[in-house]
Protein backbone atom coordinates (compact mmCIF):
# COMPACT_ATOMS: atom_id res chain seq x y z
CA UNK A 1 0.00 0.00 0.00
CA UNK A 2 1.47 3.32 -0.99
CA UNK A 3 0.69 6.62 0.95
CA UNK A 4 -1.57 8.18 -1.56
CA UNK A 5 -3.73 4.78 -1.11
CA UNK A 6 -3.83 5.69 2.63
CA UNK A 7 -4.41 9.47 1.37
CA UNK A 8 -7.70 8.25 -0.15
CA UNK A 9 -8.76 5.68 2.45
CA UNK A 10 -9.08 8.24 5.03
CA UNK A 11 -10.64 10.94 2.21
CA UNK A 12 -13.65 8.79 2.21
CA UNK A 13 -13.61 7.59 5.59
CA UNK A 14 -14.35 11.35 6.70
CA UNK A 15 -16.96 11.77 3.60
CA UNK A 16 -18.14 7.96 2.06
CA UNK A 17 -20.41 9.77 -1.17
CA UNK A 18 -17.16 10.76 -2.30
CA UNK A 19 -16.22 9.21 -5.70
CA UNK A 20 -12.15 9.66 -5.76
CA UNK A 21 -11.55 7.56 -8.74
CA UNK A 22 -14.59 9.52 -10.71
CA UNK A 23 -15.84 12.61 -10.57
CA UNK A 24 -13.97 13.77 -7.45
CA UNK A 25 -10.76 12.56 -8.59
CA UNK A 26 -9.87 16.28 -8.74
CA UNK A 27 -9.85 16.37 -5.00
CA UNK A 28 -7.83 13.24 -4.40
CA UNK A 29 -5.37 14.81 -7.14
CA UNK A 30 -5.13 18.16 -4.81
CA UNK A 31 -4.80 16.19 -1.47
CA UNK A 32 -2.06 14.46 -2.94
CA UNK A 33 0.09 17.88 -4.36
CA UNK A 34 -0.75 19.53 -1.01
CA UNK A 35 0.74 16.78 1.03
CA UNK A 36 3.60 17.06 -1.20
CA UNK A 37 4.02 19.93 -0.90
CA UNK A 38 3.73 20.50 2.73
CA UNK A 39 6.07 17.12 3.56
CA UNK A 40 8.86 19.10 0.95
CA UNK A 41 8.12 22.31 2.86
CA UNK A 42 9.17 20.77 6.19
CA UNK A 43 11.73 18.14 5.16
CA UNK A 44 13.24 20.32 2.41
CA UNK A 45 13.44 17.01 0.21
CA UNK A 46 15.03 17.79 -3.45
CA UNK A 47 12.36 15.91 -5.41
CA UNK A 48 8.87 14.18 -5.04
CA UNK A 49 10.69 10.89 -5.43
CA UNK A 50 12.42 11.68 -2.62
CA UNK A 51 9.35 12.16 -0.09
CA UNK A 52 8.05 9.16 -2.06
CA UNK A 53 10.64 6.82 -1.35
CA UNK A 54 11.30 8.80 3.07
CA UNK A 55 7.16 7.94 2.96
CA UNK A 56 7.29 4.27 1.93
CA UNK A 57 10.40 4.02 4.24
CA UNK A 58 7.82 5.37 7.34
CA UNK A 59 4.77 3.94 6.09
CA UNK A 60 6.65 0.34 6.64
CA UNK A 61 8.83 1.08 9.55
CA UNK A 62 6.81 3.28 11.62
CA UNK A 63 3.12 2.55 10.48
CA UNK A 64 1.21 3.93 13.61
CA UNK A 65 3.35 6.79 13.49
CA UNK A 66 2.75 8.10 9.92
CA UNK A 67 -1.05 6.88 9.93
CA UNK A 68 -1.73 9.16 13.25
CA UNK A 69 0.27 12.26 11.59
CA UNK A 70 -1.93 11.66 8.52
CA UNK A 71 -5.32 11.00 9.86
CA UNK A 72 -5.08 14.31 11.74
CA UNK A 73 -3.78 16.30 8.68
CA UNK A 74 -6.14 14.76 6.38
CA UNK A 75 -9.04 15.91 8.54
CA UNK A 76 -7.60 19.88 8.87
CA UNK A 77 -7.07 19.51 4.89
CA UNK A 78 -10.66 18.85 4.16
CA UNK A 79 -11.92 21.34 6.43
CA UNK A 80 -9.66 23.50 4.28
CA UNK A 81 -11.17 22.09 1.31
CA UNK A 82 -14.89 23.11 2.49
CA UNK A 83 -13.86 26.18 3.21
CA UNK A 84 -11.81 26.97 -0.20
CA UNK A 85 -13.66 25.53 -2.32
CA UNK A 86 -16.94 27.15 -3.88
CA UNK A 87 -18.79 24.64 -6.24
CA UNK A 88 -20.98 26.18 -8.86
CA UNK A 89 -24.20 24.14 -10.41
CA UNK A 90 -25.12 25.09 -14.66
CA UNK A 91 -25.16 28.87 -14.47
CA UNK A 92 -25.05 29.74 -10.99
CA UNK A 93 -22.88 32.90 -10.16
CA UNK A 94 -21.02 32.46 -13.65
CA UNK A 95 -20.52 36.52 -14.05
CA UNK A 96 -18.49 35.89 -10.85
CA UNK A 97 -16.24 32.90 -12.70
CA UNK A 98 -16.52 35.55 -15.87
CA UNK A 99 -15.16 38.01 -14.13
CA UNK A 100 -12.41 36.17 -12.23
CA UNK A 101 -10.96 34.78 -15.65
CA UNK A 102 -11.28 37.90 -17.11
CA UNK A 103 -9.14 39.46 -14.71
CA UNK A 104 -6.37 36.70 -15.12
CA UNK A 105 -6.42 36.74 -18.65
CA UNK A 106 -4.72 39.82 -18.79
CA UNK A 107 -1.99 37.98 -17.05
CA UNK A 108 -1.74 34.83 -19.43
CA UNK A 109 0.91 36.25 -22.26
CA UNK A 110 3.76 36.94 -19.27
CA UNK A 111 2.19 33.58 -17.66
CA UNK A 112 3.44 31.92 -20.72
CA UNK A 113 6.84 33.26 -21.00
CA UNK A 114 7.67 33.32 -17.36
CA UNK A 115 11.16 32.81 -16.57
CA UNK A 116 11.63 30.58 -13.74
CA UNK A 117 8.09 29.54 -12.98
CA UNK A 118 8.72 26.88 -11.38
CA UNK A 119 10.96 28.87 -8.81
CA UNK A 120 8.48 31.36 -8.28
CA UNK A 121 5.31 29.48 -7.56
CA UNK A 122 7.69 27.44 -5.04
CA UNK A 123 8.84 30.78 -3.26
CA UNK A 124 4.30 31.54 -2.69
CA UNK A 125 3.51 27.75 -2.14
CA UNK A 126 6.21 28.21 0.59
CA UNK A 127 4.94 30.95 2.43
CA UNK A 128 1.51 29.60 2.00
CA UNK A 129 2.51 26.59 3.85
CA UNK A 130 4.76 28.45 6.40
CA UNK A 131 1.81 31.17 7.02
CA UNK A 132 -0.65 28.17 8.26
CA UNK A 133 -2.27 27.18 4.60
CA UNK A 134 -2.48 23.27 3.60
CA UNK A 135 -5.20 23.34 0.95
CA UNK A 136 -4.63 23.85 -2.83
CA UNK A 137 -1.34 25.46 -2.06
CA UNK A 138 -0.28 24.94 -5.75
CA UNK A 139 -2.96 26.66 -7.54
CA UNK A 140 -2.59 29.62 -5.01
CA UNK A 141 0.53 30.24 -5.74
CA UNK A 142 -0.33 30.44 -9.11
CA UNK A 143 -3.10 32.67 -8.74
CA UNK A 144 -1.08 35.16 -6.49
CA UNK A 145 1.22 35.10 -9.27
CA UNK A 146 -0.77 35.59 -11.89
CA UNK A 147 -3.08 38.31 -10.17
CA UNK A 148 0.52 40.30 -9.70
CA UNK A 149 1.00 39.65 -12.95
CA UNK A 150 -2.05 41.03 -14.28
CA UNK A 151 -1.16 44.57 -12.10
CA UNK A 152 1.44 46.03 -14.55
CA UNK A 153 4.17 44.10 -16.99
CA UNK A 154 7.00 43.79 -15.20
CA UNK A 155 10.35 44.02 -16.47
CA UNK A 156 12.10 41.05 -14.56
CA UNK A 157 15.63 42.76 -16.42
CA UNK A 158 15.37 45.61 -13.77
CA UNK A 159 16.39 44.14 -10.63
CA UNK A 160 14.37 46.81 -8.70
CA UNK A 161 10.81 45.69 -10.50
CA UNK A 162 11.41 42.07 -10.23
CA UNK A 163 12.02 42.33 -6.45
CA UNK A 164 9.29 44.60 -5.94
CA UNK A 165 6.97 41.83 -7.93
CA UNK A 166 8.39 38.98 -5.28
CA UNK A 167 7.79 41.15 -2.29
CA UNK A 168 4.10 41.79 -3.32
CA UNK A 169 3.65 37.83 -4.33
CA UNK A 170 5.27 37.61 -0.71
CA UNK A 171 2.66 39.75 1.01
CA UNK A 172 -0.52 38.73 -0.89
CA UNK A 173 0.33 35.19 0.05
CA UNK A 174 0.44 36.48 3.85
CA UNK A 175 -2.75 37.84 3.29
CA UNK A 176 -4.68 35.13 1.93
CA UNK A 177 -3.27 32.37 4.46
CA UNK A 178 -5.15 35.12 7.11
CA UNK A 179 -8.52 34.86 4.97
CA UNK A 180 -11.35 32.90 5.30
CA UNK A 181 -14.19 31.54 2.19
CA UNK A 182 -13.47 30.23 -0.85
CA UNK A 183 -10.72 31.13 -3.14
CA UNK A 184 -11.07 28.46 -5.59
CA UNK A 185 -13.79 27.86 -8.09
CA UNK A 186 -15.12 24.77 -9.64
CA UNK A 187 -18.16 24.55 -11.69
CA UNK A 188 -19.67 21.08 -11.23
CA UNK A 189 -22.26 19.42 -14.23
CA UNK A 190 -25.97 20.22 -13.18
CA UNK A 191 -26.72 16.98 -14.15
CA UNK A 192 -24.58 14.98 -12.69
CA UNK A 193 -25.62 16.73 -9.28
CA UNK A 194 -29.25 15.99 -9.33
CA UNK A 195 -28.04 12.69 -9.96
CA UNK A 196 -26.07 12.44 -6.90
CA UNK A 197 -28.44 14.68 -4.70
CA UNK A 198 -31.34 11.96 -5.89
CA UNK A 199 -29.42 8.94 -4.90
CA UNK A 200 -28.44 10.42 -1.61
CA UNK A 201 -32.23 10.91 -1.13
CA UNK A 202 -33.14 7.61 -1.77
CA UNK A 203 -30.76 6.31 0.69
CA UNK A 204 -32.58 8.03 3.45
Amino acid sequence: MNIYTVIARKINKLDPSLRLQDSDRKLLQVACEDFENYINYYWNTNSNLDIEQKLEELLLHEPQEIDAFLTIWIGRWMQKWKQRIKLFIGKQDRNQIFQLTKKLSKAQSQWTILEHKEELVDIATSMLIRKGEICATKLLAEYILKVELAKDKVKFGNREQALTFLNDVMRRAVEISKSSGPLIFIEVNKAYYELINSQQQSVR
